[in-house]
């Protein structure tokens, strides 16, 4: 997922030496279980958080859980795993998500 920044939050809001971005994005294509939906949100901007997690998509279908690669660093990769909210099962690999949109929160910046 390539995160978009919800206008009015471009510059994120400092909190320590780290900044609040307000974002949103869309689903991929195909989706894939091992993956994930990787989330990037452009050059130079470092997740360290998601403060939103189980996030529901607008459409209400299904929600999301952030998962991280590595503990207690600025530069891990994240991502977001799909479920749905019928029966909390994870979606299938190859499932088109590229519909499906929803806004979250993340900490982060550049280091």
């Amino acid at each position: 997922m390539q995160v978009k920044i919800v206008p009015g939050y471009e510059g994120g809001q400092a909190i320590g030496q780290r900044k609040l971005f307000c974002c949103y994005g869309t689903g991929p294509k195909s989706y894939s279980q091992t993956t994930g939906d990787v989330v990037s949100v452009g050059p130079g901007v470092y997740i360290d958080d998601f403060l939103s997690d189980n996030r529901r998509t607008v459409s209400g279908t299904y929600y999301v859980v952030a998962r991280y690669t590595v503990a207690g660093t600025t530069r891990a990769t994240w991502s977001l795993h799909w479920y749905t909210t019928g029966g909390s099962t994870e979606v299938s690999n190859g499932v088109d998500l590229s519909g499906e949109s929803l806004q979250f929160s993340i900490l982060g910046g550049d280091f």
